[in-house]
C-alpha cells in the first residue's frame, strides 16, 4: 500500500502519513482511539439502495444467527401449489404441509389429500362452525321412518334397502300403553310382541317380510331405522 506525507495542522504542524490503495483511494480510519464515522449507504456495487419491500435481487442478503431466539410473525401465511409441492398435477400431494397457528400460538402442519381437500383428525372433540360435508367410511346405508299406531292394525311398509337388511323399531308410548308387533294383519294386543315406552326390537328383513303393529291406545308412535347389510 502506498503512502504520502501530509500536513495535518496538528501536533505543532508535524508531518503525518496518509494511506492510499493501488487505485489512489484514500484509506480512512476512525482514529487511533477507536472513533466512529457516520455515513449514509446509498449504493452497493453501483446499485442504488432504497427503503421498503422489494425483490430478492434488489435486496441485501441477511444471515440469521444459528442461536437466534424465536421471531414472532404477525399476518397470514398463503401457500400455493407451486411452492408447497405437487403430485405431478396442479393438486398438492398427500405429503403436502401447510402451516396454521394453534391455540398456543405455535405453527403446526395441516395435511391435504391429492385432490386438495384438508384432512381432519376425527379423534377427540372439535367444534366446527358452518356446514360440513363428510363421508363416513364403514357406515352402511340406512334410512328412517315413523308411524302413528292406534287401535287399528298398521302395516310397516319398509322395503329392504338391499336383498337383506336389518330394521330397528323403537316404541314411544304414553303412560302404560304398548305397541304390539306381528307378522300379519291378524296381530292383536294379545298375540303381538309388546313394546312399551322406550323399548327397541331388531328384526331381519327380506323382500318377503311383512311387519304389522297395533297399539293398546290411539296415537302411539313407532320409530324405525333400517340398515343395509
Amino acid at each position: 500500500m502506498a503512502t504520502t506525507t501530509i500536513k495535518d495542522g496538528f501536533n505543532g504542524g508535524s508531518d503525518n502519513q496518509a494511506y492510499v490503495d493501488s487505485t489512489g483511494a484514500l484509506k480512512v480510519t476512525g482514529g487511533g482511539s477507536g472513533g466512529t464515522i457516520s455515513s449514509n449507504l446509498t449504493e452497493v456495487s453501483g446499485a442504488a439502495i432504497t427503503l421498503g419491500q422489494t425483490t430478492e435481487s434488489a435486496s441485501l442478503p441477511v444471515t440469521i444467527a444459528s442461536d437466534q431466539s424465536p421471531i414472532s410473525v404477525t399476518g397470514s401465511i398463503i401457500a400455493t401449489n407451486s411452492s408447497i409441492g405437487t403430485n405431478g398435477s396442479t393438486a398438492p400431494n398427500s405429503s403436502t404441509q401447510v402451516a396454521a397457528q394453534n391455540a398456543s400460538g405455535l405453527l403446526v402442519p395441516l395435511m391435504v389429500d391429492p385432490s386438495g381437500k384438508l384432512l381432519v383428525d376425527t379423534s377427540g372433540t372439535s367444534t366446527v362452525t358452518g356446514t360440513v360435508d363428510a363421508n363416513i367410511n364403514g357406515l352402511n346405508v340406512f334410512k328412517t321412518s315413523q308411524y302413528t299406531v292406534g287401535l287399528t292394525v298398521v302395516q310397516l311398509t319398509v322395503t329392504p334397502l338391499t336383498n337383506r337388511s336389518s330394521m330397528s323399531i323403537k316404541a314411544t308410548c304414553s303412560g302404560s300403553n304398548a305397541i304390539f308387533i306381528g307378522n300379519s294383519n291378524a296381530v292383536t294386543t294379545s298375540t303381538g310382541f309388546p313394546l312399551f315406552n322406550g323399548d327397541v326390537i331388531n328384526l331381519d328383513l327380506t323382500g318377503a317380510n311383512t311387519v304389522w303393529a297395533i297399539a293398546s291406545s290411539a296415537n302411539q308412535t313407532l320409530y324405525i331405522m333400517e340398515i343395509a347389510y
